[in-house]
């Protein structure tokens, strides 16, 4: 089940024709492909490309999401996230290179998480870089510390794993964690490399 969930890897990510056109022909097939800085633009292109593969995927099939992004915009990881976790078609998210911040939102979102063995994924609480009056700025942080409160209950939910050692991974620093690391504790379901895909042990959700 594990290796139709991952389904296959271009020979090289960065090689695939990713214009208006391949994208659409792609998602037919049930692949969406999320590379690059998480934007308005990027979440409204893979909301229409999710429909497209909802419409084309046969009720045994997978829609499979490859991403490899530093993140981006907050609110459209969580959007992603949503989008995914919504979807009656059977999901699989699959992280390569690195999925960091609101990416490793979006990579939450999948039924089944998979990660190369090389990628790494990063989690940290939001940035704001707002300029203002001491109340603006109040306001702001206040609304970061929200914000942060949210993740924290998503990646425990995904994970298992207490929310008190979620917040620690998020603050006062961010956390890198390697493929190895992301498996064993719990931010994906398998490592996908040259021997196939190696299973997490199952968790809580």
């Amino acid at each position: 089940m594990m290796a139709r969930e991952c389904g296959s890897l271009p020979t090289s990510l960065w090689a695939v024709d990713l214009s208006e056109k391949r994208a659409e022909e792609f998602a037919r097939k049930g692949k969406i492909f999320l590379i690059g800085d998480i934007t308005t633009d990027s979440v409204r292109r893979f909301l229409e490309l999710l429909e497209i593969a909802k419409d084309h995927t046969p009720d045994d099939g997978v829609i499979v999401t490859y991403i490899s992004s530093l993140g981006g915009d907050l609110f459209g990881g969580f959007c992603i996230y949503d989008a995914l976790r919504a979807c009656k078609a059977s999901t699989s998210t699959f992280g390569l290179g690195v999925c960091a911040s609101a990416a490793l939102l979006a990579l939450q979102g999948g039924d089944a998480r998979l990660l190369s063995e090389r990628a790494w994924i990063m989690l940290h609480e939001p940035i704001s870089s707002i300029e203002g009056s001491a109340s603006e700025i109040e306001y702001e942080a206040n609304l970061m510390r929200r914000l942060s409160d949210l993740m924290v209950r998503v990646f425990s939910g995904r994970t298992g794993l207490p929310e008190e050692k979620i917040r620690s991974m998020m603050i006062p620093k961010e956390t890198w964690l390697s493929g190895e690391e992301a498996l064993s504790l719990g931010f994906v379901d398998g490592l996908v490399g040259e021997r196939g895909v190696r299973k997490a042990k199952k968790r809580r959700r």
